[in-house]
């Protein structure tokens, strides 16, 4: 089942026969040798088979353009007998479109150019679509209607003056040069009428411009679109930690408290503290009066303690040899 050909107004408006005629020349240059040469070819065997071959060998005409348009695939030479898998179907375009527009021509003009108009896009559609005669000249029709009939009809008109114009110039050499430039015309309106003007533009080699970060389209000749630079805060720094996935992934809302300080410890040394003639200082055990390291209690202390006895006494905790020399104390102990 073949989907059907839709038409919007825009389709409509791009019927531009000067850019039809840029198009089509354009695609005719740019395989212009296979092109010529498959005319020639053509047109030899046509002639030498009695047009038996006509249909399915000028097929493999449109084939070749058709092929650069949708696939961007150069033609070649041997291309122009690539549809004789479709023999009948073409025979019967060729003799049954053909027969009835020479008719038409024959009779009063107007008919056949009436229905040259109308049937333009019959070789394309069974080339391009696999459609069948009767399918292709309905479709064709349907296309031409909805595209514009007097835009076609115009089109057609002047590039038909140029093809006979360039052949009673050239005395019918040029023909290998107006019949797959023609061809090529129809071909490119043909896509145009479908809609898909862009593919002709790109076949052709004109650049056309694609918005920021998107794809070229198939075949065209723009420069893909260049990366943005990285924001700072992308660039790694050497000998920073790098996060993980699990904090890329999932960042925490809250800021993290700074650590409280430490508190300091208190510095407790042993060593009795020294006054400002050298001499050692202690406090009493009993009261902590500041006295001689020499002692362990202060004189009134001491006279508590000792029972009346005074400084003079010694207490148990400081037996002889082991204090400290020069005291009071020791002097009475030895004494």
């Amino acid at each position: 089942m073949h989907a059907p050909v839709e038409s919007t107004d825009e389709r409509v408006a791009s019927m531009d026969i000067g850019k039809i005629l840029k198009n089509g020349w354009e695609l005719f240059v740019r395989d212009i040798g296979p092109l010529i040469v498959g005319a020639l070819i053509a047109g030899v065997l046509s002639v030498l088979s009695l047009l038996i071959l006509a249909g399915p060998l000028f097929g493999g005409l449109y084939l070749m353009i058709v092929r650069r348009i949708r696939e961007g695939r150069p033609a070649e030479f041997g291309d122009v007998f690539a549809c004789f898998d479709r023999f009948g179907t073409l025979f019967l375009a060729f003799w049954g479109g053909g027969l009835l527009i020479l008719l038409g021509l024959a009779l009063l003009v107007v008919p056949g150019l009436l229905l040259i108009t109308i049937w333009v896009y019959m070789f394309p559609l069974v080339v391009d679509k696999g459609l069948s005669v009767g399918e292709a000249m309905s479709r064709s029709k349907e296309m031409v209607m909805k595209g514009g009939f007097w835009m076609h009809f115009a089109a057609l008109l002047v590039v038909c003056v140029l093809t006979i114009v360039a052949s009673i110039v050239t005395s019918g050499v040029g023909n290998l040069l107006t019949v797959p430039f023609f061809i090529a015309f129809v071909v490119a309106m043909y896509f145009v009428a479908l809609g898909e003007g862009d593919l002709v533009d790109a076949a052709g080699g004109t650049v056309v411009p694609v918005p920021a970060g998107s794809a070229a389209p198939v075949g065209g000749l723009t420069a893909p679109a260049s990366p943005s630079p990285p924001s700072a805060a992308a660039v790694p720094v050497p000998g920073a930690a790098v996060p993980s996935a699990a904090d890329v992934a999932a960042p925490s809302d809250t800021t993290a408290a700074a650590p409280e300080p430490a508190a300091v410890s208190p510095v407790h040394t042993d060593s009795p503290a020294v006054d400002e003639h050298g001499h050692l200082e202690a406090h009493c055990t009993q009261c902590g009066a500041t006295m001689d390291a020499s002692s362990e209690f202060c004189s009134i202390c001491a006279a508590e303690v000792s029972g009346g006895h005074g400084a003079e006494f010694v207490p148990p905790s400081i037996s002889k040899g082991t204090g400290l020399p020069g005291t009071k104390g020791e002097d009475s102990a030895e004494d």
